[in-house]
């Protein structure tokens, strides 16, 4: 059975939407709809407001789908063979792309996609700085486009702002062969704008090298899923020879903390550029990708991490005791009170250990670990040698000192606060600490 939201008329031919399909369409009170089609079966509503980029007549409305269904070459192509001139729309949550045809050639392409905007594609080719696009932004000419402004200013030249927006014109298309979710319209007529340059592209052109990338992508994302992955130099690497310039402006930008993405920003070149760079890279042997993701997971699985997890919970205890009037409980003093009270092993391991009610224990997490490492040491049992149960001494050891921290805030919390307020506060922590424990 569908799990698709079900609109049943009511009297007076109200149709009453539910909230999760108001939500999705962000339509206010008061947006009106034009019907594209209705029949028997089916009713067919578009938007229709002065929110519109494009000026459109819904009866002009000629294809429409779900992009998941419908091949993006196929509706270009068909599009081109047919020769017809109108606009083509995808929409992809919130993002909106257009293309405008004339005579089946493509001649102009936009997109809501904020890193898709001119100011942010000049920006990652290099042409100009993020201070003068802010700059820029900030000082609009009402009526007059920033490419206008560009050249007027002397930022560009009339080609270089031609290249550019043409390049941009292409980098929008091929964002769109990628796109598997969504929906899509094509609408018969001449909608674009007249004070809009119309660069006549060739679709056929268009097609070959959307395919291309489309095969590359499949091939590509196997290796580099997203563009978070960081970027690492192998160690020893020292390439002889680059087989693009942009292989070699972008080796020259890895330093192993940034991702994909920003490479793309410090490169100034596009996402496929960038992404295909990097896996020719990759093939030489000459780079890594690590998914951050996985070194915060490892991060979390070695003492520093487990000791951090911890300090996230008392920091946020000792936050609430502080707004509860009852900071002195937490201070230096205190704290030391509390450590002369543990066994010989906890007061080992906290030795020269501050707690700070802001950082919690964070500035002392060298000692801690140095403090450990002479415990260890300390471990005069053959037991101790054994590989593997060194690991587990340290973390249990830490893990038991920190336990007995927390009960000790916990009890202090509960002592601070209204009844009501530290049991529903104690009864969070207390899950966060499981969830934590499980984890490991």
């Amino acid at each position: 059975m569908s799990n698709a939201p079900r609109i049943e008329i009511e009297a007076g031919g109200v149709l009453r939407l539910p909230p999760g399909l108001l939500r999705a369409m962000r339509a206010p009170l008061g947006t009106a709809f034009t019907p594209l089609a209705a029949g028997q079966n089916a009713l067919i509503l578009f938007r229709d407001d002065e929110q519109q980029p494009v000026h459109i007549n819904p009866q002009d409305c000629a294809l429409l789908g779900r992009i998941g269904a419908f091949g993006i070459a196929d509706l270009f192509s068909t599009i081109n063979m047919s020769q017809k001139s109108g606009v083509l729309m995808f929409e992809s949550g919130t993002v909106v792309k257009r293309v405008f045809f004339e005579s089946g050639e493509i001649v102009f392409a936009e997109s809501s996609d904020p890193q898709h905007r001119l100011g942010e594609f000049l920006v990652r080719r290099g042409k100009l700085s993020r201070e003068q696009v802010d700059t820029l932004l900030r000082q609009k000419t009402p009526g007059v486009r920033l490419g206008a402004r560009l050249v007027q200013e002397g930022f560009l030249s009339a080609r270089d702002l031609y290249d550019n927006v043409r390049a941009q014109i292409e980098e929008i298309i091929y964002s769109i062969f990628p796109m598997s979710e969504g929906w899509f319209w094509f609408f018969e007529g001449d909608f674009l704008d007249e004070d809009l340059s119309q660069f006549r592209l060739n679709t056929q052109n268009i097609l070959m090298e959307g395919y291309r990338r489309l095969d590359e992508w499949s091939l590509m994302r196997e290796k580099i899923p997203h563009q978070d992955v960081i970027i690492v130099v192998r160690e020893g690497a020292t390439p002889d020879r680059f087989d693009s310039p942009q292989a070699e402006k972008l080796f020259g930008l890895i330093d192993g903390k940034r991702s994909l993405k920003v490479l793309m920003q410090r490169s100034g070149l596009g996402e496929f550029e960038v992404t295909r760079a990097v896996y020719d890279l990759m093939r030489k042997g000459l780079i890594d990708t690590v998914d951050p993701k996985a070194v915060q997971s490892e991060r979390g699985k070695t003492v520093e991490g487990l000791i951090e997890a911890y300090d996230r919970l008392f920091q946020v205890i000792a936050q609430a005791l502080v707004r509860a009037g009852q900071g002195a409980l937490i201070e230096p003093q205190a704290f030391q009170d509390l450590v002369v009270g543990l066994d010989e092993r906890a007061r080992a391991l906290l030795d020269g250990v501050a707690f700070d009610a802001e950082r919690g224990l964070s500035g002392s997490i060298p000692t801690i670990v140095a403090n450990l490492e002479r415990l260890q040491k300390g471990q005069k049992s053959a037991l101790g040698q054994i590989a593997g149960l060194g690991d587990m001494f340290r973390r249990k050891q830490v893990q038991s000192t920190l336990d007995e921290l927390l009960n000790y805030l916990l009890f202090t919390l509960k002592n601070a606060l209204p009844p009501e307020q530290a049991d529903a506060f104690i009864t969070r922590i207390r899950t966060a600490h499981r969830k934590l424990r499980d984890a490991r």
